[in-house]
């Protein structure tokens, strides 16, 4: 787009020149910032009377930067929290009258002002996308969830985007990247990692995990396979009755086993032992009880796994969070078997299956279309 920004000489026309200045961030930076913050579930909440919010634009720390909102986009995830309010899993509990959520993930944004900290590292006009999946300390804190979004003129950006727990979350673009082009980036990501899924078939190196021996279990149980080779975790938590499945596994674990009493609640076992972050692994052996599993996946953490190993069915379906498997990532396994290995390893790809019939449900939609699209270009694809 600059290659015909210049005319003549150098001169340059009124509306390339607005485009240029506004590209460079050289334009007057307004006392207002006009957003649309929610205050409670549904659209009628979002904004005030259907209009945006005039806020007032806000001052910067040293370690933070005011950027300026280029394009963002609008996908279901929106949707669903405009739809949810304060019972989106992402913000559940959070009093939105009080504390409204700005939305919007799908942004990208131009360099306004830089904290005098950050001199050195971030210039005026330099454009970013954001990887909105933002984890700081350890703690979710999604762009557009619980950090202010992108609907709205202006937002500050901080240590826990600029210093987060992978680095910083802002990927810096070319001047020859289009505004609304790469807005479409996070989508486009979404499903691309929908064929990517991989998940580890291991206990968390470094982590605590928890064996729940159930008075089902029918051993020995194997942990042959079950380690990382960069690891294995710092704790192994075990709760059950005693007998030959509980000392056969004690014996494997060695000094990284901690025998708890199996009257406390799998809360208690979490504050005690893991707090703030829950369990990494948490392993029945034998058929628990739904009740029994509902409570345990409260203390499952952030990309946590679950795993039953048991010959026999659950009396009924355990209601699950599904939210909870896509925002933290959760997974569930396990066997008729007696490895824990097996129970982890993964047993089918997301690949879609050469040759074969696809049904792509919703492909008129846009992520749709974005799916559609893969299938019909992957040379490996269906037919």
């Amino acid at each position: 787009m600059n290659n015909h920004c210049m005319k003549g000489d150098g001169d340059v026309t009124g509306a390339n020149k607005t485009l240029l200045e506004y590209k460079q961030a050289a334009s007057p930076i307004p006392d207002l910032n006009l957003s649309w913050p929610l205050y409670a579930a549904g659209l009628e909440n979002i904004g005030k009377a259907g209009a945006p919010v005039g806020l007032p634009m806000p001052e910067i720390r040293d370690d933070q930067l005011l950027v300026r909102i280029d394009a963002v986009g609008l996908c279901f995830s929106d949707i669903k929290l405009i739809t949810q309010g304060n019972s989106h899993p992402r913000i559940s509990g959070r009093d939105l009258q009080k504390e409204p959520v700005i939305p919007g993930h799908e942004a990208t944004m131009t360099v306004v002002r830089v904290g005098r900290e950050l001199a050195d590292q971030y210039k005026v006009g330099e454009r970013y996308l954001v990887q909105a999946d933002v984890f700081y300390q350890g703690k979710s804190m999604a762009f557009g969830y619980v950090l202010p979004g992108a609907l709205q003129q202006y937002t500050t950006i901080g240590p826990e985007i600029l210093q987060g727990d992978e680095g910083s979350y802002l990927l810096p673009l070319g001047q020859e990247d289009g505004y609304a082009e790469v807005a479409l980036a996070e989508p486009w990501a979404c499903v691309v990692a929908s064929y990517r899924i991989t998940r580890r078939e291991t206990l968390l190196p470094g982590g605590i995990a928890l064996f729940v021996i159930t008075n089902d279990a029918q051993g020995p149980y194997a942990l042959d396979g079950a380690f990382s080779p960069q690891g294995r975790p710092r704790q192994v938590v075990v709760s059950g009755p005693e007998g030959p499945s509980r000392q056969r596994l004690l014996e494997e674990l060695g000094e990284l086993a901690v025998i708890v009493d199996s009257a406390q609640s799998f809360e208690e076992l979490s504050q005690a032992l893991t707090a703030p972050g829950g369990f990494d692994d948490i392993i029945f052996l034998g058929t628990p009880s739904p009740e029994v599993v509902e409570d345990a996946v409260g203390v499952l953490a952030v990309r946590g796994v679950m795993a039953v190993l048991a010959d026999r069915a659950m009396k009924r379906d355990v209601l699950i969070d599904i939210g909870r498997i896509h925002y933290d990532g959760h997974i569930y396994t396990g066997g008729q078997t007696n490895s824990v290995a097996e129970a982890y390893r993964q047993k089918r790809t997301a690949d879609l299956r050469h040759g074969g019939n696809t049904w792509i449900v919703g492909a008129g939609g846009p992520m749709g279309q974005m799916h559609t699209q893969m299938a019909a270009e992957d040379p490996d694809g269906p037919s």
